[in-house]
This record gives structure tokens, C-alpha cells and sequence, in this order.
């Protein structure tokens, strides 16, 4: 018995543990399909994103490049040279003496260092974080676009998901309303009208399903294009909607937006920017001072022009611009107007902040008094339902009456879940107007 008994709960293990792993993966990914996980894979897969990321990494590099013009230089070098015919002189008793070699070697180390520029390599890397500052702005811009852009579909499709269960509860009744006016009709106390008209409501319904199943499938597309996941069109999201708790005021929403928008931030990087660019123009005109080294050894020295006999020279010099044409001047006044166009691009960007800010706060109050009012609706129309259907029943009201009851009843749960949802998106827009990481 004992053994029996063993082998028993071995199978029931063995079934629990292969359980688990055949539900694990589903499990998992039920879980990564709610909108914080969705976000957070988008940001780590989107081509884009990690393609601006690349940049970032160029940015550094360009940085280190142009630091470099301080350090210094060293290189080795090695030359052999034949030439002819090579000057000679006779000498009595000794022949024809060559006055140079008629084959040149020569090797050297060599060492050239930029001493001190006046400035011109520091305000060249200032130019470069600032770029890498711009971009840094940039790509927060693209994840934000592209979060805003991902949350709007993910609602997109929770409101299908719901309005299709909707759609499915409405062709229920009325398959059921169906059924009781087939009756009545065998029984005479119905009309062929009836039973037509019911059925032109549940093939409208059944068309409806069509389209709204159509776009689901299609703004999944999108969803999965966004998020780098495989595409899968039975994949189903939480219906329940999060809690939007906050209802901002304009004001403190304004100076939200005016300090952590990244778009006014890349505005004002611009300027920040072309100020730099002004500055390494007017440090184009300094003098910049080096030195240099070489140690090496050649041939050609006197008496004996073919031995190898070290060689050596040390010097240092100052390199001073003196004229460049006007080129300085124009590349200055040119930068200038670039400026002004930076400047009034930041106000623009601050009128258009300002107004996308009370937009999204006005649009989420009207959704939030929308909500109430539409509950309300969805109860009265509820109980409306209600009441058709007894006074259907007892012959007080006609058929398309309890038809219409029932499509002001769906009608009515479509427009309150849209409004939730708009609601919703409202508060996210809020948030993104006003600077917030969407993505986080």
C-alpha cells in the first residue's frame, strides 16, 4: 500500500510540476501585457529609441576627438632615398671624392604638442555637451511621442475589447427578445414585422462585431509594432481602467510645464547652443603656441657621408591668425540671426506648451462632469430596459419600442466607457504637457 501510494503522489507531482511549466509562459505573459510592462519594452526595443541612444555614444566620442588637439603627437619615421648624379670634386693622389651620399637614410622619433590655444579646444567641447545636452532632450521627446502614442492605442484597443462584449450582451437580448417574438408570432399574437425588424437590429449588430473586431486587430498591429513584441490578434488586456486621481490646477501645471517640458528645453538648448557657436568664432582670431622634438639618426654628415650619426632638433613656435577675409565676421553675424530665430522659437514653444496645458486640463474636467452625468444615463436607461420589457410583455408597447430600449441602454454603456477612457487619456496628456516621464 505504502508503495502504491508512493508511486500516487509522484504522478500527482510529476502532473503539478509539467503544470507549471505549461502555464508559466502564459502566465508571464498575461503579466507583461499591462500598460506599465508595454511601456517599459518599448523603451528597451524601439529601434529608434536605441538608435538615438547610438548618438549619445557619437556625442561622447566627438568630445574626446576634439580634446585631443592638446595632447600630443608622436610619430616615427623612416625614409631611404636614391640620388643621382651627386656632386664630386677631383683631388690629387685621392681620385674623385663624392661631396654628398648618393644613397640618404634616415630615422626619427618626432613629438609636436599644442601648448596652450587661448581657449579655442575648451569652447569647442562646450559646443559638444551642449549638443549632447540637446540630444539627451531629443530622445526623452521621442519616448515621450512615442509612450503618448503607445498609451492612446492600448486604450484604443481596451475600449474595443469592451465595446465588443457589449456589442456580444446586445445580440444576446435581442437573440433572446428573437426567440420570444417567434413565439408570439406561432402563437398569433405577433407580426411578421416584428420578427423582421428584430432581425435587421441583430444583422446590424453582427456587421458592427465585424468592424469593431477589424479595428482591434488592426490597432494591436500598431500596439505590437510599437512595443517589438510578436504579433498575436487573441491577446487580451486588463478591461478594469486605472485610477486618474489628480485634477491639476492650470497654474501649477504651467510652471510644471515651463521648467521639465524637453521641448522648451530643446528650444532654449538651441540658444544655448548658437551662443557657443558666437563664442568659438570670436576664438578662431586667438594665437595658439606648440612645441616640437625629433631624435633620430642619418647618414651625409661630414667625413664620412654614408655612417649613421644621430641627430636631433627642439624648437617651439606661436601661430597667430592675421586676416581671414571677413569670413570670421560674416560666420559671426550669421550665428547672430540664428540666435534671434532660436529666441523667438522658444516663445513660440512656450505659447504652444501654454496652450496645450489648458487644453488637457480643460479636456480632463469635461470628461470628469461627463462621467457623472453618464452614469446617471446608463442607470435610467437601465431601468428604462427594465420597464419595456414588462410593458412589452403586456402588449403596452410595440417591439421597435423595447428595440430602441435596448440600443439606448448599449448606446448608453459605449459613450460612459468612452468618456472614461477619454478621461483617462486626458490625465495623460495632462501629464505630458506638463513634463512628467510618461515612460516611468
Amino acid at each position: 500500500m505504502k508503495k502504491i501510494y508512493r508511486h500516487k503522489y509522484l504522478n500527482n507531482l510529476l502532473l503539478v510540476i509539467i503544470a507549471l511549466w505549461v502555464n508559466g509562459p502564459v502566465m508571464a505573459q498575461n503579466e507583461n501585457a499591462d500598460l506599465r510592462s508595454l511601456l517599459h519594452q518599448m523603451i528597451e526595443n524601439n529601434p529608434d529609441v536605441l538608435k538615438a541612444r547610438k548618438s549619445l555614444v557619437e556625442a561622447d566620442e566627438q568630445i574626446q576627438i576634439i580634446r585631443t588637439a592638446l595632447n600630443p603627437h608622436v610619430d616615427g619615421n623612416a625614409s631611404y632615398r636614391r640620388v643621382g648624379p651627386i656632386s664630386k670634386f677631383y683631388f690629387e693622389g685621392f681620385g674623385e671624392i663624392p661631396v654628398t651620399p648618393a644613397n640618404y637614410y634616415d630615422a626619427n622619433i618626432s613629438y609636436d604638442q599644442t601648448l596652450y590655444d587661448f581657449g579655442k579646444t575648451a569652447r569647442s567641447v562646450a559646443v559638444e555637451e551642449e549638443r549632447k545636452k540637446l540630444l539627451d532632450a531629443s530622445i526623452d521627446e521621442l519616448r515621450q511621442d512615442l509612450s503618448i502614442q503607445l498609451i492612446n492605442t492600448y486604450f484604443q484597443i481596451v475600449y474595443l475589447q469592451d465595446a465588443l462584449k457589449i456589442n456580444e450582451e446586445e445580440m444576446d437580448n435581442l437573440q433572446e427578445h428573437l426567440n420570444t417574438v417567434q413565439k408570439k408570432l406561432d402563437a398569433g399574437t405577433s407580426t411578421k414585422y416584428a420578427l423582421l425588424s428584430t432581425q435587421v437590429r441583430i444583422s446590424r449588430l453582427k456587421s458592427k462585431h465585424v468592424d469593431l473586431q477589424s479595428t482591434k486587430v488592426k490597432a494591436l498591429a500598431v500596439l505590437t509594432s510599437l512595443v517589438g513584441r510578436d504579433f498575436d490578434p487573441g491577446i487580451e488586456f486588463p478591461s478594469e481602467l486605472p485610477d486618474m486621481t489628480i485634477m491639476p490646477d492650470v497654474n501649477p501645471a504651467l510652471e510644471k510645464a515651463y521648467e521639465n517640458r524637453n521641448s522648451l528645453k530643446i528650444a532654449k538648448e538651441n540658444e544655448t547652443l548658437s551662443e557657443l557657436q558666437i563664442e568659438v568664432i570670436n576664438a578662431k582670431i586667438n594665437p595658439y603656441l606648440s612645441a616640437g622634438a625629433m631624435i633620430g639618426a642619418k647618414n651625409g654628415f661630414e667625413p664620412d657621408l654614408n655612417k649613421f650619426r644621430p641627430d636631433f632638433s627642439v624648437g617651439a613656435g606661436i601661430h597667430v591668425p592675421i586676416y581671414s577675409a571677413s569670413e570670421n565676421k560674416h560666420q559671426r553675424l550669421l550665428e547672430e540671426a540664428k540666435l534671434s530665430e532660436y529666441q523667438y522659437a522658444t516663445e513660440s514653444e512656450k505659447r504652444k506648451v501654454t496652450q496645450e496645458v489648458v487644453h488637457s486640463v480643460e479636456n480632463m474636467k469635461a470628461a470628469k462632469l461627463k462621467i457623472e452625468q453618464e452614469e446617471m444615463q446608463v442607470k435610467q436607461a437601465g431601468e428604462a430596459y427594465k420597464l419595456a420589457q414588462v410593458s412589452f410583455d403586456s402588449g403596452v408597447i410595440t417591439n421597435l419600442d423595447l428595440l430602441d430600449a435596448d440600443t439606448n441602454l448599449q448606446d448608453s454603456k459605449l459613450e460612459l466607457l468612452k468618456t472614461k477612457i477619454d478621461y483617462l487619456l486626458a490625465g495623460y496628456e495632462v501629464k505630458r504637457a506638463s513634463g512628467d516621464k510618461l515612460y516611468e
